[in-house]
């Protein structure tokens, strides 16, 4: 069920102008909305064929073409129709992946570009919740400092001195390029490999677009589930017609052997749903995107033993209000997937994903159940 904290709350955000079907051009009515006219209207349609045809293609070889085929005729990669199930697939309950890839376009353009910026987003972001330091940034093989501190940090010569840090793509996401960096006197270690600082920054600007940033330590709650990944919890939040954020879904993302060092369920991590009243936890899906299998459910962590259905998930609803604070405090925002670590002090805002993917949430229940979110995607054209 949706989550609504509006009787929680006495702040209120202004109505939000959203689209309706009368005011799309006349030959894109059968069609999801898409804004602008013209050749923008097309230029963004295209974009939209060629990801979603990305995806169809990287099932090809991995699911038999009969699969293949009958997820493309209903909008699905084939990858889902196996984790949804086929039945699923035809009953209208679930997002397609056709339609997730038009939900691109639900935020305006600067909101897009503020979501996909760490730099951006961490500026603005942390007036109101917490977020990951940055210290460094390379943007055409040009390093730039962040802070005062980093000088400090880098040149000290306090032997029992170690910090962590992560260096990480300076936009978009998915887990993907992500080294761990140790800093510690006379000596830089980047994935266990030892190095000079020198080298370092030299590494540093040859792989170009990154940042460096604060290291988050995790929960202990979350550490004891499963300790060699950071495990996150992804919160799936929408607007109202009166413009009042809702969450519509959250899940718990945990790493496994399979995922390698990252909690990113197409890799093969876990995901966990979280009843958003009580934070407690659900049953564990994993899902092989590239093997022609079921999903796979647990009640204990895989690797660990760890208990997970039934559990209580601390500080969630800590997570929870203030995932809508930020959705209140940026109202320009309609649609995100907010990756949130818990700790054993505030909830750390990792980043917003403007069109979040939906398939670690639909891995419990189809999206489409639920009227109020329904009624989003149905103001945004995109069912």
């Amino acid at each position: 069920m949706a989550f609504d904290a509006r009787a929680e709350s006495t702040t209120r955000t202004p109505t939000l102008q959203t689209p309706r079907n009368g005011d799309l051009p006349s030959k894109a009515r059968k069609l999801p909305y898409l804004p602008g006219r013209g050749l923008r209207w097309l230029a963004r349609f295209l974009e939209v064929a060629r990801c979603y045809m990305k995806e169809i293609r990287a099932c090809i070889g991995h699911f038999p073409l009969e699969v293949v085929l009958f997820g493309l005729r209903r909008g699905f990669a084939a990858d889902r129709v196996l984790l949804y199930g086929r039945d699923a697939v035809q009953s209208g309950r679930y997002l397609s992946d056709l339609q997730r890839q038009f939900s691109r376009f639900i935020n305006p353009k600067p909101v897009r570009e503020l979501l996909e910026d760490k730099l951006l987003f961490e500026s603005l972001a942390k007036q109101f919740v917490r977020v990951p330091r940055n210290y460094l940034y390379c943007d055409n093989k040009r390093l730039v400092v962040l802070t005062d501190e980093w000088p400090e940090i880098a040149l000290s010569d306090n032997s029992s001195q170690q910090k962590r840090f992560v260096m990480k793509r300076s936009r978009g996401g998915g887990g993907v390029g992500i080294s761990f960096v140790d800093v510690k006197p006379e000596s830089v270690l980047v994935d266990d490999t030892p190095m000079t600082l020198d080298r370092f920054y030299e590494v540093f600007k040859e792989r170009d677009d990154r940042i460096l940033c604060e290291f988050i330590q995790q929960s202990d709650f979350c550490a004891l589930i499963y300790p060699h990944t950071t495990n996150s919890i992804r919160v799936i939040c929408m607007r109202d017609r009166d413009g009042e954020p809702f969450i519509a879904r959250a899940v718990l993302r945990l790493g496994t052997t399979q995922s390698k060092g990252v909690d990113n369920f197409g890799r093969g991590g876990l995901s966990v749903d979280i009843d958003l009243e009580t934070g407690k936890l659900g049953t564990a899906v994993q899902h092989n995107a590239k093997s022609p299998r079921a999903p796979l459910v647990y009640e204990n962590h895989p690797d660990t033993g760890a208990p997970l259905r039934g559990q209580s998930l601390p500080r969630w609803g800590e997570a929870r209000d203030r995932s809508l604070l930020l959705m209140r405090q940026l109202p320009f925002i309609n649609y995100v997937g907010w990756d949130i670590i818990l700790t054993e002090q505030d909830p750390v805002f990792l980043e917003g994903n403007n069109y979040t993917g939906v398939r670690l949430a639909q891995a419990h229940s189809g999206l489409l159940d639920e009227p109020r979110i329904c009624d989003f995607y149905r103001r945004f054209g995109i069912i």
